[in-house]
């Protein structure tokens, strides 16, 4: 699963598609690059 940030254009690779993963990775990105409002699910 990809996951791209639209607000920065930043790609998000996330290899397992269990909810937690993805919070985890999308806490992550906002802690890096601040609060990310819009991300862009592709399969």
């Amino acid at each position: 699963m990809i996951a791209r940030c639209k607000n920065c254009g930043i790609v998000f690779y996330i290899f397992r598609t269990s909810l937690e993963t993805f919070t985890l990775e999308i806490e992550k990105a906002e802690r890096k690059h601040g609060e990310i409002p819009h991300i862009n699910i592709e399969k």
